[in-house]
């Protein structure tokens, strides 16, 4: 049997772009499918199926919480 569960996941993730414009515009127009999280005890993988993918402010608008590794 296969059980589903349903979580609220929030990560981070960096995109190379000469500015944050065009860093959101690669997000906004990015193919979301699926996400590694990790491996079970078992050494299987737990594999996440983006269904919706927002700011973790919960804002309808992207903004880069940090440029070059130093947070903004």
């Amino acid at each position: 049997m296969r059980y589903k569960f349903a979580a609220r996941i929030y990560c981070a993730f960096e995109i190379e772009a000469e500015s944050e414009e065009e860093a959101i515009a690669a997000l906004e127009d990015a193919e979301m499918d699926t996400g590694n999280l990790g491996t079970l005890p078992d050494g299987s993988p737990i594999v996440a199926r983006l269904e919706t993918i927002e700011d973790a402010s919960g804002s309808t608008e992207w903004s880069a919480v940090a440029i070059d590794g130093d947070e903004v």
